[in-house]
């Protein structure tokens, strides 16, 4: 009986046991460390960097279009064609600015006659306040002479009676008359030697400053209705004719420029690469749409101090408009290969 009483005990101490060694089982193997990987290859430093670009020209192909509105005259040049510095692409109807040369050149000659008559005028200054002086003096003289005619035709009146009153009085008129008239040439002298004559010929050539300046405005629209080239290059495409109507600011360029100088490639560095390409490491490009492309060899020249959104802004197909990436100018070794601008090429980097 009393084995029987033990029997139950020892089961419920058999069975803690048991679930305690699971609860270690357990324990020990979500805590245990992970073995310890030993990398078999190469460090990724080590590993090529595999990125996209394009051909483009290291002095940055342009867009050029007239700085004046109006209808193309004349094209001088063709697609693909090789050009020097100023030379002339293409001409714009330039007739209205022509009679505006015309109408601002008559006023600059115009203006040039004021300062000629206002030149005059200057010289002639001093010798109009002394003619000024003396017609104030003859005035004064003969005013003078005309009072003492009075005075003495009342006293005759007084003494004789033969002098009428009318007749005196005709005299009294004109000595005040006369008053008048000295007052006014002495308003006159004053005005002159208060007049600074300098001023006159100053105004006229204001005036011929804004006329010449009218002219320029003028010859500067005749000029720039006459599209040059920038520098030597190449004109990449040329998409206007004769008879079309052209504008600044138009979403479509009427010539595309390549300026002269080598070809470069303007990789795009995905964001991940960052770090693992440096400048003057040695690079492999291939057109990446030709199976038996050729490889072009170069390094890296320049590396971009920013991350951003790929570089086109129509993007191809297949192409994710999400991907952060940076900018490597590589510098290519000379090659009897031609390649094209835009081209789009594979590029892959390497430390050897």
């Amino acid at each position: 009986m009393a084995d029987g009483r033990r029997f139950p005990k020892f089961t419920t101490l058999f069975g803690l046991l048991l679930l305690g060694s699971s609860i270690a089982a357990a324990a020990y193997f979500y805590n245990r460390k992970p073995p310890e990987v030993v990398p078999t290859g190469p460090s990724l430093n080590n590993l090529d960097v595999v990125c996209s670009g394009r051909i483009d020209s290291e002095k940055l192909v342009v867009t050029l279009t007239p700085s004046q509105p109006g209808r193309v005259e004349s094209v001088f040049v063709s697609e693909n064609a090789l050009v020097k510095k100023n030379q002339e692409i293409l001409k714009l109807d330039a007739t209205q600015f022509l009679i505006a040369v015309r109408e601002a050149t008559n006023g600059v000659l115009a203006a040039q006659i004021e300062i000629d008559a206002a030149s005059q005028r200057f010289k002639q200054h001093p010798s109009l306040i002394v003619l000024q002086e003396k017609k104030l003096a003859s005035a004064i003289n003969e005013a003078s002479a005309n009072e003492d005619r009075l005075t003495q035709m009342r006293e005759q009146a007084s003494l004789s009676g033969q002098l009428t009153k009318s007749d005196i009085d005709a005299v009294a008129a004109r000595v005040n008359s006369l008053k008048i008239l000295v007052d006014v040439e002495k308003i006159q002298l004053e005005n002159l030697k208060s007049l600074d004559p300098n001023l006159e010929v100053r105004a006229a050539k204001a005036k011929s400053d804004a006329a010449q300046l009218n002219l320029d405005r003028a010859n500067k629209a005749v000029n720039d209705c006459v599209l040059r080239a920038p520098s030597d290059g190449t004109i990449l495409r040329l998409q206007t004719s004769p008879g079309a109507t052209l504008a600044p600011g138009s979403p479509m360029p009427s010539v595309v420029f390549a300026p002269s100088g080598p070809l470069i490639v303007r990789a795009e560095l995905e964001q991940g690469g960052l770090g693992r390409v440096r400048v003057g490491m040695k690079a492999k490009v291939r057109d990446d749409a030709r199976v038996d492309s050729p490889i072009w060899t170069g390094r890296v020249k320049e590396i971009a101090g920013w991350v951003a959104s790929r570089r086109s802004i129509v993007f191809e197909p297949g192409e994710l408009n999400d991907v952060r990436t940076t900018e490597v100018i590589i510098e290519l070794d000379p090659s009897t290969e031609r390649l094209w601008i835009g081209q789009r090429m594979q590029i892959r980097i390497s430390n050897e």
